[in-house]
This record gives C-alpha cells, sequence and structure tokens, in this order.
C-alpha cells in the first residue's frame, strides 16, 4: 500500500511539473507579445508624433492672404478705359484685351443658374463643407485603385481648384495635397463662400473669344 501511494505522489508531481512547464511557456509567449505590442505602440507614436510635427511645420505654408493676390490686375483680363463726356459723366471708351476677352464680375452679377450649374458640376456640397470633401476625396482615392464610377471622378472642391489656380501649384505629391488642402480650409475660415466662388468663375478659362 506504501510503495502504491509514494508511485502515485510520484505521477502527481511529474504531472504537476508539466503545468508548470506549460505556464513557463506562457509566460514567456505573453512577455513576448507584450514587448512586441509596447515596440509597435512606441513605434507608432513615434511616427505620429513624426506626422503632427511635419504637419505644424506645413501649417504655416496652410495660410491663404488672398489680400496678395490683385486678381482684378494680375490676371491678364480686359482693360476698360473711360471717359468724361460733355455731362460730366464718365462712359466706356475703348477695351484693350488681355490673354482673355473678360472683365471681372462681382458675384452679386452672376447669374444663380451659372452659380448653380458649376457647383453641380463641380463641387456639390460647396456650401456645406469646409474646403474639402472629405468622402469625395476617400471616393477618389478608391476610384484611383478601382474603377467605381463610370467618369473620372475629381476629390477637389471649388475651393481647393481656386487655390490651385492660383498657386499654379502643380507637384504631385502628398506635400502639395496637404498645402492644398491647409489653404482651402484657411479660405473657408477667412473668407465667405460668396466671395470664393466669385473669385473662382472669375479665374477659371471661359473660352477665348475676341
Amino acid at each position: 500500500r506504501f510503495g502504491k501511494k509514494n508511485k502515485k505522489s510520484k505521477a502527481d508531481l511529474k504531472s504537476l511539473s508539466g503545468k508548470d512547464k506549460r505556464n513557463a511557456v506562457l509566460k514567456k509567449i505573453g512577455r513576448i507579445v507584450i514587448t512586441v505590442m509596447l515596440i509597435g505602440i512606441i513605434t507608432c507614436g513615434i511616427g505620429v508624433g513624426t506626422v503632427v510635427a511635419w504637419l505644424a511645420g506645413e501649417e504655416a505654408k496652410g495660410t491663404f492672404d488672398m489680400d496678395e493676390y490683385d486678381l482684378e490686375s494680375s490676371l491678364d483680363f480686359t482693360t476698360t478705359i473711360y471717359v468724361e463726356n460733355d455731362k460730366g459723366e464718365y462712359e466706356e471708351y475703348e477695351r484693350l484685351h488681355g490673354m482673355y476677352n473678360r472683365i471681372w464680375v462681382g458675384v452679386e452679377d452672376i447669374p444663380d443658374t451659372l452659380e448653380n450649374a458649376f457647383i453641380a458640376i463641380e463641387d456639390k456640397r460647396f456650401r456645406e463643407h469646409t474646403g474639402v470633401d472629405w468622402k469625395r476625396t476617400a471616393g477618389a482615392f478608391i476610384d484611383s485603385f478601382v474603377n467605381i464610377y463610370s467618369g473620372r471622378q475629381g476629390g477637389s472642391t471649388i475651393t481647393q481648384q481656386l487655390v490651385k489656380n492660383l498657386t499654379m501649384d502643380n507637384d504631385v505629391s502628398a506635400m502639395r495635397k496637404v498645402r492644398e488642402i491647409m489653404r482651402a480650409r484657411y479660405l473657408e475660415d477667412n473668407y465667405s463662400k460668396d466671395s470664393i466662388l466669385e473669385w473662382y468663375l472669375n479665374t477659371i478659362p471661359m473660352g477665348t473669344g475676341i
């Protein structure tokens, strides 16, 4: 009897020893997993910090002062010469065409139909977004890999197009897109939708007729 009990005791000890080994292995695996996770978190933190610091540096380039652009005189539009008549009133005497035969038109004189047409075609959420239509941007990004639209889908809003047209910043890079987005948001924060639409409609090509 004593012998049998002793054998059983040795078996129990052997069994416990196996459990201890498994527990030791699991603890070791756990430490490895935690270490890898911590390394990943630290790496992601460094990456995010780098991106934030880079964006902060780019933010200075994201300001966009429209006062620096004398649009009516710098875009080579038509110059109108006025002369004073016998009644002391000024009347149009001659028009000197620039590159394009066009004159600046204030937003109050632009037909609503024309405004609505461009908004419907170019940027249907123009009145709602704050410079960037993220839904459209995501759609354009996906469409560049998977053709989900019947035609070419652009992601730039009217505000972004205005920024690009004025700065002539055509660099094909992620940094250029970030600058464009920041400038567009700056415009939206500092100027009215009507002003942005006026500038846009007066600076886009409308034909080259004489």
